[in-house]
C-alpha cells in the first residue's frame, strides 16, 4: 500500500508542477566561466530538466581563475558533492551522478542543446576537459563549439535567441529533439532576470505579474531552495554560526572590488556606475571604514540585534579587514561587537576530512556563502554573481527572507549612501 500510495504522490506532483522523476531521457550541462556562474547554469539547467521532462546529470565544476592551487598543478575540476548537495536536488527531480553519465548514454551524446551561442579558446578546452572526464566521445567542432557533422543541434543556427522564455511549449519547440542524451551547452542568463523575477514574485513587489506565471515563479524558487551546498558545510555552518556569531545576530560583508578580476575592467566600462564610488572607497578605506561602524550602530540602535561583523573578502584583500577591524576595536573597545573573517573558520574547517588539499580555497569560499546566507544582515557586493547567489538564496528561504528589508549594497554603505 505505501509503494501505491509513493506511486500515485509521484504522478500527482508531476501533473501539478510538471517534475518529471523517472525519465530515461537525460539531460547533461556543460558549464563554463567563474564557480558562481557555473551555480547559475546548473540551476537553469534544471529548469530546463523539468520543462523538458528529462532527467539531470549533475555535471562537474571547475575552480575560480584566480584559485591559488591551479598554479600548484592542481587540478581544474571539481566534483560535485564539493559544491552541491546532490541529494537535495534529487529530491526535487530525478538525477544521474557524473560516474552514470557514460553508462547511461552508451559513452556518446545523441543531441546538442544551445544555451549561450558563444565560443572561444578557454570554453573548448574546458569542454573537452568535461568530455574526457565523463568518457564520452567527441561532440562538439572546436571552432565553432557547434555539433560536429551529423550530430542533431537545437535549435537551427538562424533560430538562435539570447534569453529563453520560460513557458513548456515555447521550450519544447526551441528544443524539439527527443533523443536520449542531451548536453546543453554553457547554461548561463539564459532566462531574462531570473532571480529578479523570483525576488518580486516571493517579496510581493510591484511588476512581478504578467513577467512569469506564478506557477514558473513557484518553480524558480524551488530550484534556488533545492541546489543547497552539500550538507557537510552546512554542519560545519551550523556549529560556527552557534559558538562564534551568537546564533545568528551578526552582519556579513562580501567585499568583492579587487583589482585582479572587477577593477580590471573599469579602465573599458562601468555598467553599473559604481568604478568613482570604487576608487574613492579604496583610496581611503580607514574613512569608509568609520562610516561603516557609524551604520552598524545606527541599526543598532534600531534594534537590530547585531553582536558581531563577518567579513568575506579574496585572499588579496586584505586591507579593508584590517580597517573594519581597527575601526570596532576604537568604537567598542569592550567588545560589544566583535570581528570575524575566514581565519576564524579555520579551527571549524580543520575537523572535515576527505576535502582534497587541492580544493581548499574552493571550498572555503563555499563555507562563507554559507555564513553569510545566515546573517541577520547582509551587505552585498555588486555586480559579484557571488554575492547575487547569496541575495536570493536569502529571499527564497522563507527563514531569512524575513530579513532581507535590512540587506544593502555594501559599497553604498561604506560611501554613506545607505542609512
Amino acid at each position: 500500500m505505501k509503494n501505491l500510495e509513493t506511486y500515485l504522490l509521484l504522478i500527482l506532483t508531476t501533473i501539478l508542477y510538471g517534475h518529471h522523476f523517472w525519465s530515461d531521457k537525460f539531460l547533461i550541462p556543460f558549464l563554463n566561466w567563474g564557480p558562481n556562474n557555473q551555480l547559475r547554469g546548473l540551476q537553469e539547467s534544471l529548469i530546463l530538466a523539468i520543462k523538458l521532462n528529462r532527467t539531470l546529470c549533475v555535471p562537474f565544476f571547475f575552480k575560480h581563475f584566480t584559485d591559488l592551487s591551479l598554479s600548484d598543478g592542481e587540478e581544474h575540476l571539481v566534483i560535485p558533492r564539493f559544491r552541491i548537495d546532490v541529494r537535495k536536488i534529487h529530491e526535487l527531480i530525478t538525477t544521474c551522478d557524473v560516474h552514470e553519465i557514460a553508462g547511461n548514454c552508451g559513452g556518446k551524446v545523441d543531441s546538442l542543446l544551445i544555451g549561450r551561442d558563444i565560443c572561444s579558446g578557454d570554453i573548448w578546452r574546458t569542454t573537452e576537459e568535461t568530455r574526457k572526464r565523463l568518457g564520452l566521445e567527441a561532440f562538439m567542432e572546436e571552432e565553432s563549439c557547434r555539433g560536429v557533422k551529423g550530430l542533431p543541434t537545437y535549435p537551427e543556427e538562424k533560430k538562435i535567441v539570447r534569453t529563453l522564455s520560460s513557458d513548456k511549449k515555447w521550450l519544447e519547440e526551441y528544443y524539439p529533439g527527443d533523443e536520449r542524451c542531451a548536453v546543453i551547452a554553457y547554461p548561463y542568463t539564459l532566462f531574462p532576470n531570473f532571480h529578479g523575477q523570483i525576488e518580486r514574485f516571493l517579496r510581493n513587489r510591484k511588476g512581478a505579474q504578467g513577467e512569469i506565471s506564478d506557477f514558473d515563479a513557484e518553480i524558480f524558487s524551488d530550484v534556488i531552495n533545492y541546489v543547497a551546498r552539500p550538507q557537510f558545510m552546512r554542519a560545519l555552518v551550523d556549529d560556527f554560526v552557534k559558538e562564534k556569531l551568537f546564533e545568528g545576530r551578526f552582519i556579513a560583508l562580501h567585499y568583492r572590488f579587487d583589482d585582479v578580476d572587477y577593477l580590471s575592467r573599469c579602465s573599458t566600462e562601468d555598467p553599473y556606475k559604481i568604478c568613482d564610488d570604487l576608487m574613492k572607497m579604496k583610496g581611503n578605506m580607514t574613512e569608509s571604514a568609520e562610516i561603516f561602524v557609524n551604520y552598524l550602530e545606527k541599526l543598532r540602535s534600531e534594534d537590530v540585534p547585531i553582536k558581531a561583523v563577518y567579513l568575506a573578502s579574496p585572499p588579496q584583500e586584505v586591507q579593508i579587514n584590517f580597517s573594519i577591524k581597527d575601526a570596532l576595536r576604537r568604537r567598542f573597545p569592550n567588545q560589544q561587537v566583535v570581528f570575524l573573517d575566514s581565519k576564524d573558520i579555520e579551527p571549524f574547517y580543520n575537523r572535515l576530512a576527505n576535502v582534497p588539499t587541492g580544493l581548499k580555497g574552493d571550498v572555503m569560499s563555499s563555507i562563507e556563502q554559507e555564513v553569510c546566507l545566515r546573517a541577520r544582515v547582509f551587505l552585498r557586493a555588486r555586480p559579484s554573481s557571488w554575492s547575487s547567489n547569496v541575495h536570493i538564496q536569502r529571499v527564497a528561504d522563507p527563514e531569512t527572507r524575513k530579513f532581507v528589508k535590512d540587506d544593502r549594497l555594501l559599497l553604498d554603505v561604506l560611501t554613506g549612501k545607505s542609512t
